[in-house]
């Protein structure tokens, strides 16, 4: 409900990695995942779905316990190579799930 600004930034999304780390509040509430959706607004983005079930207070206090993985997903592989990347630079163990139709399960 909240993507009405996205196609705006298109071009400048161009060939970037968006992360999305949203979930959706109903199960089968919309017929695609968020990430789906949102690669569909943004055509030329690589859209990558992660970091979406790691908590913001774990993160924030440091106790990641048994909430340490990232499932990752999407359909370029390089792009979701850099976001596990990224999750292991902050002390993660990211999991690629596949492609971004996994990121249906993954919501």
């Amino acid at each position: 409900e909240h993507y009405d600004f996205i196609p705006a930034l298109s071009d400048l999304l161009d060939g970037k990695v968006l992360v999305d780390v949203s979930n959706n509040l109903r199960m089968n509430q919309y017929p695609e995942s968020n990430a789906q959706y949102l690669s569909q607004l943004v055509p030329k983005a690589n859209v990558v779905k992660g970091f979406n079930t790691v908590s913001a207070w774990a993160l924030q206090s440091g106790s990641l316990d048994a909430s340490s993985q990232v499932f990752v997903c999407g359909d370029d592989n390089q792009s979701k190579q850099l976001v596990m990347d990224v999750a292991r630079s902050i002390g993660l163990t990211p999991l690629d799930q596949g492609s971004l139709l996994a990121a249906e399960e993954l919501e």
